[in-house]
């Protein structure tokens, strides 16, 4: 059984994943399909929020090295790795707080620095949602604190909880991306969610394909809508920034380092 276990542990470690389908050939990066010419790049920037996050981003800085600009990334406490070029932020999870916020904010200024001619690599993952919060303007820190709690104790799917996580958030949802563009983005990340939908492992800087009415759908469903606090329904109700961009015709690649069935196909 520990040898089922350690196999699948390995099959879906994020560093081992990165330098088996991510290389560079010069100035050229290959990755999932796509190719980078750096030499037609001002800046490379690299972004991390996330679980596994930091496993990424170590392989990505050895693989770049002084090729990066800068960057950040938001982790869990006390997560071993290290790094050079990239800030490291530690944050909270599963509920967000004061640290979520400031790192939140941190990367949105971060995003204000990234030009029109740079390369965003973006290594988002799985509990980036706490890691990274953003309330909308008129919804405390706390409020948003307690929707999540709510979300997370009410049977919801991941799905259904993103959706409304993801409504209620100046950074998630693609929101993040918008604020990146006109540059490239290159998100590199792994699932730890069943079928491996884009969006609910790193929907900072992928197109959101929930809506306003699925978050109002999924509050009502599980019986939160009369529980969430009075601002985060005024906002879900008549705010049209709870729509979140589109982001039809950005130039934005996405490599799934490592699915289910990654894991899954190694135990076997």
């Amino acid at each position: 059984a520990l040898r089922v276990v350690e196999a699948g542990l390995k099959a879906i470690d994020p560093l081992r994943a990165l330098r088996e389908v991510v290389s560079l050939a010069d100035t050229t990066i290959d990755a999932g399909g796509a190719s980078y010419d750096l030499s037609e790049f001002e800046r490379v920037w690299v972004l991390g929020a996330g679980k596994a996050s930091l496993r990424i981003v170590e392989g990505v800085e050895s693989l770049l090295g002084d090729r990066i600009a800068g960057g950040m990334v938001v982790v869990p406490p006390q997560q071993a790795g290290t790094v050079q070029l990239v800030e490291v932020w530690e944050s909270d999870h599963p509920i967000p707080s004061d640290r979520s916020v400031e790192a939140g904010m941190a990367m949105l200024r971060l995003a204000d620095k990234v030009g029109p001619q740079d390369l965003v690599v973006a290594c988002i993952t799985g509990g980036s949602s706490s890691l990274v919060c953003v309330p909308p303007e008129g919804v405390a820190l706390g409020e948003k604190q307690e929707l999540h709690r709510l979300l997370l104790t009410s049977g919801a799917s991941i799905g259904e909880i993103n959706a409304v996580r993801k409504h209620v958030s100046v950074v998630k949802g693609g929101r993040l991306a918008e604020r990146l563009q006109p540059a490239a983005i290159l998100n590199l990340t792994v699932s730890d969610v069943v079928g491996d939908v884009v969006d609910y492992i790193t929907d900072l800087t992928v197109q959101d394909t929930s809506t306003r009415e699925d978050a109002l759908r999924v509050l009502g469903q599980y019986d939160l809508w009369d529980l969430v606090a009075p601002s985060i329904r005024r906002y879900l109700e008549h705010d049209p920034e709870a729509d979140g961009p589109d982001l039809t015709g950005a130039n934005i690649h996405t490599v799934m380092l490592v699915t289910g069935e990654t894991g899954c196909g190694a135990m076997a």
